[in-house]
């Protein structure tokens, strides 16, 4: 999982804007995704269970191996990240002229999105395939409705992933309900209360 997530956001990152602007090849190669993982499903020999972790995680059948590699995959996408931000914050407001400074766009996209696939597959482990953009995009999310600094954002991002996930494990001992559900249960109310407060915050200016 973790090479082919990898190859596919290397692949991304080289299309660059040529596929951003391109709804219908986002819509087609996610829709030929989705058939080529139900055909994967079908064919997959093991147990059912094992099926329905990689849909919807299974935080607490994660292996001592597995722990390893996620803290070995962390260190790399932690340190990546601190390489690149200021390149990539310079890149996001500017990019015209990050390029004319000769910062090159499509290796720079390159390796951000081989970060995003690491850090894809790392979540699906906790909250699975069809539940990762919950934890990878609402921390971000909220984050950034009441941070304007890029570290302060990117702390209070990280801050609320944890918070949400060692929360939804804490909640799924005390219930039968899977931890996938408490953590994006958990977002979403964050969500909703961000939402009620900038805006209520907006009208009272």
């Amino acid at each position: 999982m973790l090479v082919i997530s990898v190859l596919a956001g290397v692949i991304m990152g080289t299309a660059g804007n040529r596929l951003q602007r391109s709804d219908l090849a986002i819509g087609m190669t996610l829709s030929f995704c989705l058939g080529v993982s139900t055909l994967f499903l079908i064919l997959y020999k093991g147990f059912a269970g094992q099926a329905t972790a990689i849909l919807f995680g299974n935080i607490f059948g994660v292996s001592h191996l597995q722990i390893v590699q996620t803290l070995f995959l962390s260190a790399i996408s932690l340190g990546a990240i601190l390489l690149v931000s200021r390149r990539l914050l310079f890149v996001s407001v500017q990019p015209n002229l990050a390029e004319a400074r000769g910062i090159s766009l499509s290796a720079l996209s390159i390796v951000f999105m081989a970060i995003l696939a690491i850090s894809v597959t790392l979540a699906s482990q906790v909250v699975g395939i069809l539940l990762v953009f919950t934890l990878i995009i609402g921390s971000a999310g909220i984050a950034t409705r009441f941070c304007r600094n890029f570290w302060s954002g990117l702390t209070t991002s990280v801050v609320i992933g944890l918070m949400a996930v060692w929360s939804g494990i804490l909640l799924a001992c005390f219930t039968s309900w899977p931890p996938s559900f408490w953590i994006t249960t958990i977002l979403f109310v964050l969500y909703l209360i961000t939402e009620i407060v900038c805006r209520f915050a907006l009208r009272m200016e």
